[in-house]
């Protein structure tokens, strides 16, 4: 499980669209929800960005934890005023 969250958080997914994803992919299998309802309903993901590398994180605390100042010392990069 912790490979999983690890992933997600790399990607910038929160477990909570990922499940709700598998859900709804699981509920089209299974014939309970049609697809005309289920793409009806797009996930809306608020991405933060950091400025070095562009890796996208979901929240940002994700991206302070990350650290953009760091990433610029370990890319050789200067932050962006």
């Amino acid at each position: 499980m912790r490979r999983i969250m690890d992933a997600l958080s790399h990607t910038g997914i929160s477990l909570g669209h990922f499940l709700g994803a598998f859900q709804q992919r699981e509920s089209l299998a299974q014939g309970t929800v049609s697809a005309e309802t289920s793409l009806a309903t797009p996930v809306q993901t608020t991405k933060h960005q950091c400025p070095i590398c562009e890796k996208s994180f979901q929240t940002s605390s994700a991206l302070s934890g990350h650290g953009p100042a760091r990433c610029a010392i370990k890319h050789g990069k200067e932050l962006p005023s």
